[in-house]
């Protein structure tokens, strides 16, 4: 029997998001050296007057983590990489959050630290959360799950438009 490939409602997973970054040597130091995601593919690239580096760090999945180095491609701002404060919000909206185990999560929050990147942690209830903003301005979270969540459908179906009965200052 042949498989329908027609069929897009199950993607098989990210295969990479891509962000733009300040310091290509930085940003790099920062991901293999700090968060050890092997770089696995850099592109340059000619693009009108300039050109463009693109780099892919593997998540661990065969995923990647990518970065845009722009020189002269139409970028106003090379330094204007932080997406969520750049857009006036909150650090924590837009955000990469990786899965990591607990052991994964103590050894990088040690070299981040050790290497005086301010870390901090949050219990979500299904999850612990770490974050550390990377050389982008960019939030990077690793997720541990304790013990995750169970996907519930109609439920979230539900509070698509829900409004909380009360607000609690979170901060």
């Amino acid at each position: 029997m042949s498989k329908d490939c027609s069929d897009t409602s199950q993607a098989t997973g990210f295969h990479h998001v891509a962000y733009a970054c300040r310091d290509i040597h930085e940003n790099h130091r920062f991901y293999e050296d700090l968060i050890g995601l092997e770089l696995v593919k850099t592109e340059v690239t000619p693009y009108g007057d300039g050109f463009f580096r693109h780099t892919f760090y593997d998540t661990g999945d065969g995923s990647c983590l990518a970065f845009f180095d722009l020189h002269g491609v139409g970028e106003e701002d090379k330094d204007r990489t932080d997406i969520s404060t750049g857009l006036g919000m909150p650090l924590w909206v837009n955000h990469i959050a990786l899965r990591r185990n607990e052991d994964q999560t103590a050894v990088i929050t040690e070299r981040l630290q050790e290497a005086g990147h301010g870390t901090y942690t949050l219990e979500h209830g299904w999850c612990r959360s770490t974050y550390v903003t990377d050389p982008n301005g960019i939030s990077l979270e690793f997720c541990v799950d304790t013990p995750g969540f169970e996907p519930d459908r109609q439920r979230a179906l539900e509070l698509l438009d829900a409004i909380p009965e009360s607000t609690v200052k979170v901060i």
